[in-house]
């Protein structure tokens, strides 16, 4: 037998290329990169089977796309070297070798492409045998004709070595080149994984082929369904599939994300701020510097062809030709890249998509993030999730640009952890809009509109989604309540609420159907198999038959308030005339030392120039606490609006810090009153009494917790007296945090405004740091070791 040098050698030893394996979590990690690599090929048709031979099972996966030349089978042994485009899901050039190294010993590639049959076979049994730390691939080609491939005297004596070797240890029942008799087509690929891995020394397979002879399953059947089925995570595995997958002879159905949310409705936010844009653009320059490069080296190495005396015509046509075609790949890409260029700020535009899932809730629900139509994240749980107690079911979806949110090498997650968290925290503040507007808006609408339930606006929120979960099968929003089966009532509801969306492969698109329509599911849909019609764009949409990229959109919750304008509202004051009369005085003598003064800037608590018409001195604050503290036995404190609105007119530049705090509410309940005559509040047994002045009331626990929840943050636990020295840095770290704090609170305050539960004391005086000192103050009563509230 020949030496086994004369085989093409890999980059990397056996050990490397083993560990660099262990990227994938599990085998169907490894299969989708089969189906990522059919999807960039430009298939229309992907194949997943499972083959019986005399010494074990194989999985065969094979697609129609356009094949490998014999040039891209030597760059696949050549670790992280692709030339796909940036349009494709690969990009690092490394996942044939891993994942097949991942599931099994040994990987034989059988590809047509231009005439020419490739195969490549990476055996690491063959490497044991042979003693070797290096990795040789035998890779021989065949003309269509049945000529070898052989350019050059030694490639001769290579590929017979080669053919032997594949012969000896693939342990084919028929020979190599009748085996590219399997792929029907002119071009295609054909992949073969042999000798599957198992779990541990001698143990059992980790892929399960018999428990469904039409599925692939691992794992525990207590995992997530779609974590467990193969073909459950193929399903959902493209965005808008451009390939039907066939696993085990059986065609996966595509399944939208959203087809079983309610209260859909979508917002916008932006990727990256300026500085990560500024980068974003670099790197786009420096792509499309690197490209011109190379597209002037392969000009050179057709131009040094004519030079080679030792290359037969033949082999310098085929070069140039492949070459050729490699060029203009990469002019396209380089025109791609202009013009991503041109649009980057449209691209850093993404569109949220929310709902609350009703069916699978425990496992379907989270974010789901996409990257150029491939998922990434499906069901991720951010801090939202375990900070709100209600937020099971709630959904987003996201599709996101790989130029800007690279991800990694197995395509489950992405490149840089820092810029995944950062988009996390943004979409958790998005998230903390979508709560309260459901909460507060959709949820009660929903009920009295389609469950003719009512008083639902006035039950708590707790008992709002107990409800909401009963009427769609759940006896309680616990994340371990199992639905019941769906009566007549609600099947109505929610067919009319999220329909029937099927996938046409002819156009492409998602397609709401009514529910008579027929159709075979043994089949896959189309449009013209239904109505006749013909897709396209020309398609004639019917009332109960129309096609939609997204569902219906219902309004944005965070409209509301991006379209208000911050201005200092009426104000309402519960003070005696005398009062007003020493107030007025008062202003009148601060209007005097403003003129007097007008010549020197000031500052705002956040650094703006403060308008002359906000200073207030700190005498006056003082002035205004001890009138306070005299007419507190004789007259009942405000309400939460009113205290707030009475505030911003005597010390607007001490709320200068949240904008929120700018907008009070003109009404004043009477029956609100006579709550705030008392000096003490008490709330579930617990006494919350301001530091500050005895006749005052203080902040509820309730209403500190809501804030909180709001803001995602952690709630207040009132049994770890520690816990009253951190409010304040909590929230101030979700200030800095947070540039949409203001928004936030605003939203909050609007939630809480028609709650007579809650009161607040904004009569502290001082700077930031002192108001938020002032509110954990408050908060210091006199029994820590008492039970907790129920929120």
């Amino acid at each position: 037998m020949a030496d086994i040098t004369l085989l093409r050698k890999m980059s990397v030893t056996v050990q490397y290329l083993k560990s660099n394996s262990a990227v994938h979590s599990n085998p169907f990690s490894a299969i989708t990169e089969f189906t990522d690599n059919a999807s960039d090929a430009g298939a229309n048709n992907c194949y997943i089977d499972v083959v019986d031979t005399e010494w074990a099972e194989e999985l065969h996966v094979m697609d129609d796309g356009i094949g490998m030349s014999r040039e891209d089978m030597l760059n696949v042994i050549m670790f992280g070297r692709t030339q796909k485009g940036p349009e494709c899901i690969g990009k690092w050039g490394n996942g044939l070798k891993t994942a097949g190294c991942y599931l099994g010993q040994d990987t034989l590639v059988l590809s047509k492409k231009d005439g020419v049959h490739t195969a490549l076979f990476l055996s690491h049994s063959f490497l044991k045998k042979e003693g070797s730390e290096q990795i040789y691939v035998p890779i021989p080609s065949m003309y269509a004709s049945g000529d070898r491939c052989c350019p050059r005297e030694d490639d001769r004596k290579r590929w017979n070595y080669e053919n032997e070797v594949i012969d000896q240890h693939a342990g084919l029942t028929v020979p190599l080149w009748d085996m590219f008799d399997r792929i029907p087509d002119d071009h295609g690929t054909l992949l073969i994984i042999k000798k599957l891995r198992r779990a541990g020394q001698g143990g059992a397979l980790m892929l399960n082929f018999n428990d469904d002879k039409a599925d692939i399953k691992m794992g525990d059947e207590q995992m997530k369904s779609r974590l467990c089925s193969l073909r459950k995570h193929l399903s959902v595995l493209y965005r808008k599939p451009k390939m039907r997958i066939h696993l085990r002879g059986k065609i996966v159905e595509p399944k939208i994300f959203l087809s079983k949310w309610v209260a859909r409705c979508t917002s916008q936010l932006e990727a990256l701020n300026k500085e990560e844009l500024q980068k974003f653009n670099e790197r786009l320059n420096q792509d499309q510097k690197n490209i011109k490069e190379d597209i002037d080296d392969r000009k050179k190495y057709i131009d040094g062809l004519d030079g080679k005396t030792e290359l037969t015509d033949s082999y310098k046509k085929e070069m140039t030709r492949e070459t050729e075609a490699v060029i203009r790949r990469r002019l396209a890409e380089k025109k791609l890249l202009e013009k991503r260029s041109k649009e980057v700020n449209k691209r850093n535009r993404v569109e949220l998509v929310y709902g609350i899932e009703i069916n699978n809730r425990q496992f379907d629900d989270g974010i789901h993030l996409y990257v150029n139509n491939r998922l990434i994240h499906y069901a991720y749980k951010s801090p939202f999730f375990k900070r709100i107690p209600n937020s099971i079911g709630i959904s987003v979806f996201c599709e996101l640009d790989y130029a800007m949110f690279p991800t990694s090498q197995t395509h489950q997650n992405f490149k840089s952890p820092k810029d995944f968290d950062n988009l996390i925290k943004k979409i958790d503040l998005n998230l903390a809009h979508y709560y309260l507007y459901a909460t507060k808006n959709w949820i009660p609408w929903h009920l009295e509109k389609e469950w003719k339930l009512g008083n639902v606006r006035k039950m708590d929120k707790e008992i709002l989604w107990d409800k909401f979960w009963k009427v769609y099968g759940y006896n309680s929003s616990k994340s371990n309540c199992v639905k019941k089966a769906d009566s007549e009532e609600r099947k109505e509801i929610i067919e009319k609420e999220c329909a029937i969306w099927k996938y046409c492969f002819e156009c492409l698109k998602w397609k709401r159907i009514a529910v008579g329509m027929e159709y075979s599911e043994d089949v896959p849909f189309t449009c013209s198999k239904i109505l006749g019609h013909r897709c396209g764009l020309h398609f004639e949409f019917a009332d109960s038959f129309h096609v939609a990229d997204l569902p219906k959109i219902v309004q944005d919750p965070m409209a509301q308030i991006r379209n208000r304008r911050p201005v200092v509202p009426e104000v309402v004051d519960l003070v005696s005339e005398e009062d007003d009369e020493e107030q007025e005085e008062t202003e009148e003598e601060e209007e005097e030392e403003e003129e007097e003064d007008s010549d020197q800037p000031t500052t705002s608590a956040r650094g703006a120039p403060r308008s002359q018409k906000r200073k207030i001195s700190n005498q006056k604050s003082k002035n205004d606490s001890q009138k306070k503290a005299k007419s507190a036995n004789s007259k009942p404190s405000a309400s939460f609006s009113s205290a707030m609105s009475r505030k911003i007119r005597q010390n607007p530049a001490a709320f200068a810090r949240p904008a929120a705090l700018r907008t009070g509410k003109k009404k004043f309940r009477n029956s609100e009153i006579q709550k705030f005559r008392n000096s003490e509040v008490v709330v579930n047994n617990i006494n919350f009494q301001s530091s500050s002045n005895a006749a005052k009331p203080s902040m509820t626990l309730i209403q500190l917790n809501e804030i909180l929840e709001a803001l995602g943050e952690a709630p207040f636990d009132p049994k770890n007296p520690k816990e009253i020295d951190n409010v304040c840095a909590r929230i101030k770290a979700a200030d800095e945090a947070d540039k949409n704090l203001e928004k936030n609170i605003e939203k909050v305050f609007e939630h809480l405004e028609d709650n007579e539960e809650h009161q607040l004391d904004l009569d502290h005086p001082g700077t930031v740091d002192e108001r938020f000192a002032n509110i954990a103050e408050q908060l210091n009563f006199q029994s820590p070791s008492s039970s907790p509230p129920a929120l």
